[in-house]
């Protein structure tokens, strides 16, 4: 039983429901019966716990609310049905009506009943408008509901599936409370009793005219209510028909595997940048040095540096310390003057520091502080007979702090080679290898010394962006490792930042042609699958939005859905991911015996990097479930009430 006693509602300043009161009797069929925007749809949704209402009271069973029906205690007691139909569109009638009684027979009793048994191993979307609404019915009934809200349940359906559904609801009448609204005439004379409605928002006396006496007499159907009609875990056995469903697309999950077991297969191509780093800038490189980043602005650090266990040599670097202009006061004015040098590259004053020393090609090391030592393509530009008529001679540089300075020309490097080049990029000198290099551009490339910077530890104006770079020179590749694994963690901690110059490169020049192809191909296959999964996952979800709010439409829990779904999902995931990886490594096998009879090539085609194929596969894991979570989340907070308001107009 429902009592409406002085219900009121209101939007904005208008009043949709005035004072309205009636009192509905637990079975019956109720018609509110009026045009469009007459707030027929409002007072089912203030019934149903959809909508808020402003003044009086509604009892439902003993249970009082005000101001809003309480949306636990209605869903359990009743139905909400509309135009537009509820039901999992991977499951089959069956299985849809499963979901809220376990009574198989029953079931087929009721689909007996409801003309429908004959759809039972049919999906919803292959129903027509009718059927659809019968099925709704018949679900209602299975789980038990007392109360039927329709609202507009048949505004899409052509004449003959209005009146079915009518007389299936006439049929249930005496077991059910009915509340149904429409504009359709037909419609009143299956009523009990008409409510009328009007744009005015004013309730008109209840029309008990004979024209609302005229029922249809049909056989009455069983609205038995079974009351052990959920089991508990059954969200397994339904959602678990998502991942073999045919509705799913197969080519789809084929093409995804196979994009999966070339990017394997690329993986196993290539040895992670890592190691082969790593060799490279110990044996080939002889790199020694790492870079410290630090907002430090003690310049006792300079020290500290020096005496670190294993430093060899501290440099402050000029070019990336060097304040972008000089602040200048002139006649009371500040003005900036930045025409000094800014791009001027630091070598270690200690030979032994510098791997490339011995690349002085005329003239000597540094010996002293004020002097510089040239590139081969300055040398070139600047004396191309006889480039070793320039040691000795002075070049006029302007600095910042100093002004200018006269330096000594001390000596002149040689040619570097892409791997002597790759040495100076680690210390922080952009300098092209390969193809990109054109010397034209190093036509102006010169060196200063660590010793020379020295003049700048102590001056509080030389930092960029309230930051300093100290290049810390090492015996060996191994010393400067163990001093970055063991104080990487502690600059961290402060902020600070310790690198390795070449430490995130991914194109090394001493790496072949063969290493340049397979690891960028790598990646981009495996973002492409990733790619391709998130995509071929989002569109079947996304088709498939609300089955996440059916779940919480016939009362099962929606955490447990959501939780239920991401297992499966993970589990779908490994799978394939097994699948593929036997599939690769299959294939890089028998390409790694073809090659090793035909010597294709000097070296094994595939190398087995365990840890890459892990990260890659791990990766798209952890990728797909923060995917399925994101989106299970958008939707888990999407009930079956909002998913109807965002389709009917409240008025």
């Amino acid at each position: 039983m429902i009592n409406c006693n002085k219900v009121t509602k209101k939007y904005q300043n208008q009043i949709v429901l005035d004072n309205f009161t009636y009192n509905f009797k637990s079975t019956g069929f109720y018609l509110l019966f009026g045009e469009s925007g007459s707030g027929k749809t409002t007072f089912i949704n203030i019934l149903s716990g959809m909508t808020a209402f402003d003044g009086g009271n509604i009892s439902i069973d003993n249970n009082e609310f005000d101001e809003m029906v309480s949306k636990e205690i209605i869903s359990f007691k009743a139905d909400y049905i509309t135009q537009d139909t509820f039901f999992i569109d991977f499951l089959n009638v069956f299985d849809n009506l499963r979901m809220v009684n376990n009574d198989d027979e029953y079931i087929k009793k009721m689909l007996v009943q409801f003309n429908l048994v004959s759809k039972i191993e049919q999906y919803p979307m292959n129903l027509s408008g009718g059927e659809k609404q019968r099925l709704s019915i018949v679900r209602a009934l299975l789980s038990g509901k007392k109360i039927l809200f329709l609202d507009e349940p048949t505004a899409s359906l052509d004449f003959d599936n209005k009146i079915k559904v009518f007389e299936m609801l006439s049929d249930i009448k005496d077991r059910v409370l009915i509340i149904c609204s429409s504009h359709d005439l037909e419609v009143k004379k299956y009523a009990d009793e008409v409510i009328q409605f009007e744009k005015k928002h004013k309730l008109c006396e209840v029309d008990n005219t004979h024209e609302s006496k005229k029922i249809v007499k049909r056989k009455k159907l069983n609205a038995k209510c079974n009351k052990s009609r959920i089991q508990k875990n059954r969200e397994y056995f339904f959602l678990k028909k998502w991942f073999v469903s045919k509705k799913r697309n197969k080519k789809n999950k084929i093409l995804f595997s196979a994009f999966l077991t070339i990017a394997i297969c690329m993986c196993l191509l290539s040895d992670t940048p890592e190691n082969r780093l790593e060799s490279n800038m110990e044996y080939v490189y002889k790199v020694n040095m790492c870079m410290l980043q630090s907002s430090e602005k003690d310049t006792e650090i300079y020290q500290r540096l020096c005496d670190e266990k294993g430093v060899k040599e501290v440099v402050l670097d000029y070019g990336l310390n060097v304040p972008t202009g000089e602040i200048l006061e002139e006649e009371g004015e500040q003005i900036i003057e930045g025409d000094y040098e800014v791009n001027v590259p630091v070598l270690p004053y200690a030979s032994e520091a510098f791997k490339l020393s011995d690349k002085v090609k005329y003239g000597n090391y540094f010996t002293g502080k004020n002097q510089i030592i040239l590139s081969a393509e300055m040398a070139e530009s600047l004396c191309n007979d006889s480039p070793e008529k320039l040691i000795g001679q002075k070049l006029t540089k302007k600095f910042y702090g100093i002004g200018e300075i006269e330096l000594e020309i001390i000596g002149i490097f040689d040619y570097f080679n892409d791997f002597e080049k790759m040495y100076l990029k680690a210390m922080g000198i952009k300098i092209y290898t390969g193809e990109n290099y054109n010397k034209d551009d190093y036509s102006d490339l010169w060196f200063i010394n660590g010793k020379f910077t020295e003049q700048y530890v102590y001056d509080t104006s030389f930092y960029s962006n309230e930051q300093r770079v100290y290049t810390l020179y090492f015996d060996s590749y191994s010393d400067m490792k163990d001093y970055y694994d063991t104080n990487n963690k502690v600059y961290d901690e402060k902020g600070d930042w310790l690198h390795i110059g070449l430490e995130n490169s991914k194109y090394l020049g001493i790496f072949d042609l063969f290493y340049k192809v397979t690891l960028p191909l790598s990646y981009f296959i495996a973002f492409f699958t990733i790619l391709f999964y998130i995509n071929l996952q989002k569109t079947e979800l996304s088709y498939n939005n609300k089955f996440i709010s059916v779940f919480d439409y016939v009362g099962y829990d929606v955490g447990r859905v959501v939780r239920c779904f991401m297992y499966l999902n993970l589990l779908e995931v490994l799978k394939i991911c097994c699948i593929s990886t036997i599939a690769g490594v299959s294939i890089a096998n028998i390409l790694n015996i073809i090659n090793e009879k035909c010597i294709f090539f000097e070296f094994q085609i595939f190398s087995y990097n365990v840890e890459i194929i892990l990260i890659f596969e791990i990766f798209l894991i952890i990728i797909s479930c923060i995917f399925i979570y994101t989106f299970m989340r958008k939707y888990k907070y999407v009930s079956w009430y909002e998913n109807i308001i965002k389709n009917r107009d409240l008025l």
